[in-house]
């Protein structure tokens, strides 16, 4: 892994001591170098990539940054940063400087058996997102695979599950990646958020997802940068219910995809109590409306699943595998390829804004069998 060497030129020893070790605790890139002010001469020609002062002052060498005082004082267009601000934040900052002021790449290590895991779904309101956003916390948990969250949805649902703090996202991400300071899309911890168990994903842009106005082509760059960027073992793509080139596109190149339905039968548990209180023209007429549902969904998963073969090719089918979501309780599927992930809405609880899933429960069980069908990396 490239270092970032840096030296940091500190009036405050201890602060110059605690910010050091912070730094290297958050971005172990970094290689900090403590320096006194009036060693100049010293910090000057050490080979540092960038300077950090932690004091005002005239005369310094280009590639120098400045930790002010106050918050108010803090201006990035002059490289001068809080100094008593988050240490992760000024580490991201830091390196997202190295890769403007150096004007190259970090350079990444070779593909390390990535692989990308598509989900899908013939229609909205089956679970397509809390099962993508479970198995990514399942692979982080518990399977150890560093994993990325990516939304190919409209209004994408990166901020229901994980808080995206202020900073640069994916719009700023695209812009650098294809204006031709692809550099700076190296220094990825710029852009990026995540959640409690370690899952990443891009800071979400403003309205609609820029995402979905890539090309193929561009969209093959992007995705490509991140398999090739050696931080992610697991590429997980939620797709929704789209059916437009990139969801193909992502399809096609995806190596396993999870078609998710959710079981519409059985909402009655017993329904022999419910003929005491309805007449039985009212409970007929519930059950055969109720089993046309039922049909209309089945017609339209087969053909959800006809046009991806014809699109993609029958190849398809041999990745693919079926979830069948929202089960009732104690039901399973003998289906070979196919999941049942139970209904289980106490493992989905409201905090702080934000739907936190709890994978250590009945639908964590099912999430775990859908990890365990995966192709091994």
């Amino acid at each position: 892994m490239e270092k970032i060497k840096l030296a940091l030129v500190a009036e405050d020893i201890d602060y110059g001591m605690a910010l050091s070790e912070s730094l290297m605790s958050n971005q172990e890139r970094f290689s900090v170098e403590l320096f006194d002010p009036d060693d100049q001469i010293s910090y000057e020609t050490c080979g540092a990539d960038l300077i950090l002062f932690d004091h005002p002052g005239t005369a310094r060498p280009d590639n120098h940054i400045e930790l002010v005082e106050k918050e108010s004082m803090a201006d990035r267009e002059r490289l001068k940063y809080f100094k008593y601000g988050s240490s992760r934040v000024l580490a991201n900052e830091i390196v997202f400087v190295y890769g403007e002021v150096k004007g190259r790449s970090i350079i990444f290590p070779e593909d390390s058996g990535v692989r990308t895991h598509a989900f899908i779904a013939a229609r909205g309101g089956v679970g397509c997102t809390s099962v993508a956003v479970a198995y990514a916390q399942e692979s982080v948990r518990f399977r150890g695979l560093s994993s990325i969250y990516i939304s190919l949805e409209d209004i994408e649902s990166t901020e229901q599950y994980m808080y995206a703090d202020d900073g640069k996202g994916i719009t700023e991400f695209l812009y650098y990646l294809f204006s031709g300071r692809e550099h700076i899309c190296s220094c990825i911890e710029e852009f990026i958020c995540s959640d409690e168990y370690g899952v990443e994903a891009f800071r979400p842009g403003r309205g609609l997802n820029p995402l979905r106005n890539l090309s193929e082509e561009e969209f093959d760059k992007f995705l490509d940068y991140l398999i090739m960027c050696g931080r992610y073992r697991v590429i997980v793509i939620d797709i929704g219910n789209s059916l437009n080139h990139l969801s193909i596109r992502t399809v096609d190149r995806s190596d396993r995809v999870c078609c998710i339905c959710a079981d519409r039968s059985g909402r009655r548990e017993d329904p022999g109590e419910l003929w005491l209180n309805e007449s039985s023209d009212d409970f007929i007429r519930e059950e055969n409306e109720e089993y046309e549902e039922i049909q209309e969904a089945d017609c339209r998963q087969e053909s959800y699943e006809r046009y991806l073969e014809y699109r993609i090719g029958e190849d398809v089918a041999g990745k693919c595998i079926m979830v069948k979501n929202l089960c009732r309780p104690g039901e399973s599927t003998e289906n070979k390829g196919t999941v049942s992930i139970e209904n289980d809405p106490v493992s989905f609880t409201a905090h702080r804004g934000r739907t936190k899933i709890s994978i250590d429960k009945s639908f964590g069980l099912g999430i775990k069998e859908l990890a365990d069908e995966m192709s091994p990396i």
